[in-house]
């Protein structure tokens, strides 16, 4: 996993400091994110280190579709493993789904897990912080974040479709491989939200 953290705050105000001929920046999160919000920065600041920050504006709208809406629905039939919960289990409240059957997440096919994945608000969270470059690439083509989700992760595994991921193959091992990472994520984020 790469040094990169990511955080989601509300730009509140920017002030000027002409002394040292710098601006400062301020962004506010809710005070039950701190411990993540300090951790993701490196730390409380340190006079004479700095911790160089690359800063991002959010489109409005999108955060707050997707602060209503819960995660999308994998294919017809499958439950998956979410970020919220293992396979076969409602998402919300952890209470087994009787409309759909239990599968393993490992049962389904790599492109299934990989709409899965970018249909998820987490996982793109994830990915944009972990592959800035690749993301910016992608933004520069389009503003739906799950379908720069997509691209972002067609880039990583080499691929021009999700649909040429298959097992055993080059592109199945480095989808493999962020998914570790994203499991490595996923562990420090619900350490901290329980902080």
């Amino acid at each position: 996993m790469s040094d990169h953290a990511v955080i989601q705050g509300s730009f509140a105000e920017f002030k000027t400091v002409k002394t040292r001929s710098v601006a400062q920046i301020i962004i506010e999160v809710p005070i039950e994110a701190s411990n993540h919000t300090l951790a993701a920065l490196g730390g409380i600041p340190m006079p004479g280190k700095e911790q160089p920050v690359a800063v991002a504006r959010m489109n409005a709208d999108s955060v707050k579709r997707e602060n209503k809406e819960s995660e999308p629905q994998p294919a017809q039939g499958f439950a998956s493993q979410t970020d919220s919960g293992p396979a076969g289990q409602n998402d919300r409240s952890g209470i087994p789904s009787p409309h759909k059957p239990k599968h393993d997440w490992d049962d389904l096919a790599y492109p299934q897990r990989a709409g899965i994945r970018c249909g998820a608000s987490k996982y793109r969270m994830f990915l944009f912080a972990e592959y800035p470059a690749e993301s910016k690439d992608a933004f520069a083509e389009t503003q739906d974040h799950a379908e720069a989700a997509a691209i972002v992760l067609r880039k990583i595994c080499g691929v021009s479709s999700r649909s040429a991921i298959k097992a055993g193959t080059e592109a199945a091992k480095a989808f493999d491989h962020i998914e570790s990472q994203y499991q490595l994520w996923l562990k420090f984020e619900n350490r901290e939200d329980a902080a």
